[in-house]
């Protein structure tokens, strides 16, 4: 289980979560660093864990995972649990049902039934938030079966949930249709629960273009997200840029996803540029062309598709393409060990753009 566990050392005078003012009042008094090396703070998942670090080895404990006899932990709100020796230093606190998504906790801990403290270090109190759930809804596009047939596609996409969210809500909270008929999506969930990949099957390209519907709400598990976004799925005639995204992390990369697959062994070099650089390394994945930098940029940068592109059936795209985006220049990441405060590092942060004339 993934915790945000602070060092009280970094932390003498405020201890506080990364950008909630809602704990901006967890003030700790420096001298339980005397006692108390760290312990779970901020913002964290409502399945999250509950930890303490001890200054020192306690006498009162037994084996690794092994139930505390004493009962340690006290949430306001209540909060069931038990509480687990983790080693002779940690003591986890392990709740019986989820914590409450945007929450706010105060937790006392009875520091002296663990350790031998002075009065006024008896019991250590601290605060914890849990993650507001909402979700966010990323359409990929279509993808032919068959390069040199375009009228059977699958259409995929993902949900992204701010926290843990079951898999059978998440499926319930997005309905897809085209032409007043639902279609149906198989689902692929990741372990933790946060991203989810939805796939519709046999979508049928015709001689005009269609829509696709998608419909999302999260009312009926008390999440404040709902909307709905339409796609277009074009005519067979249409050879057109459906979405770019630009990736920041682990290297930079934009992926531009076409409603066909395009012409093997074309070359890219030219069509597909920047309008103040064209150093760029191509990957191309039937209709998906992966655009690479060859060094690592920064600011807005205008990438340019000439309509000179082709398709599998060589046909040039219905029009050419400019997009504007911004590159960001990310410092380098740090990150401490388990006993310390853990950074923040950028995992493939992901901006979409919408096309422009």
């Amino acid at each position: 289980m993934k915790f945000k566990f602070l060092l009280l050392c970094f932390v003498l005078f405020t201890v506080q979560s990364c950008s909630d003012s809602s704990t901006e009042d967890n003030k700790i008094d420096p001298g339980f660093t005397q006692y108390i090396t760290g312990f779970t703070s901020g913002t964290i998942s409502k399945n999250s864990y509950v930890h303490i670090k001890l200054a020192e080895k306690s006498k009162k404990f037994t084996e690794p995972n092994a139930v505390v006899d004493e009962d340690l932990f006290d949430f306001s709100p209540n909060v069931d649990g038990e509480a687990y020796w983790l080693d002779n230093r940690t003591i986890e606190f392990r709740p019986e049902e989820p914590l409450n998504s945007g929450s706010d906790y105060e937790v006392t801990f009875d520091l002296d039934e663990v350790a031998k403290v002075p009065k006024e270090f008896e019991t250590f109190v601290f605060k914890v938030r849990t993650i507001t759930q909402t979700f966010h809804l990323e359409t990929e596009g279509i993808t032919p079966y068959n390069p040199k047939d375009l009228i059977w596609n699958r259409f995929t996409g993902r949900i992204t949930t701010a926290d843990y969210l079951d898999q059978e809500e998440v499926e319930q909270l997005l309905l897809i249709s085209m032409g007043g008929q639902q279609l149906s999506a198989t689902w692929v969930h990741n372990a933790v629960g946060t991203e989810h990949e939805f796939a519709v099957d046999s979508v049928e390209r015709k001689e005009e273009a269609q829509t696709i519907l998608l419909e999302y709400s999260g009312k009926e598990f008390d999440i404040e997200t709902e909307g709905k976004e339409e796609m277009e799925l074009p005519s067979l005639n249409d050879f057109k840029l459906m979405s770019t995204k630009l990736y920041q992390e682990p290297e930079q990369k934009v992926v531009l996803h076409f409603s066909d697959a395009l012409k093997d062994k074309q070359r890219l070099r030219g069509i597909i540029r920047f309008s103040d650089f064209d150093n760029l390394r191509f990957t191309v994945a039937n209709n998906v062309v992966t655009v690479y930098p060859q060094s690592r940029l920064s600011g807005v940068h205008t990438l340019l598709i000439e309509q000179s592109l082709l398709n599998t059936m060589s046909r040039k795209l219905t029009k050419a393409e400019k997009i504007e985006m911004n590159f960001i220049e990310t410092k380098p990441q740090v990150s401490f060990n388990h006993t310390g405060v853990i950074l923040p590092s950028t995992k493939g942060l992901v901006f979409p753009f919408q096309a422009v004339n």
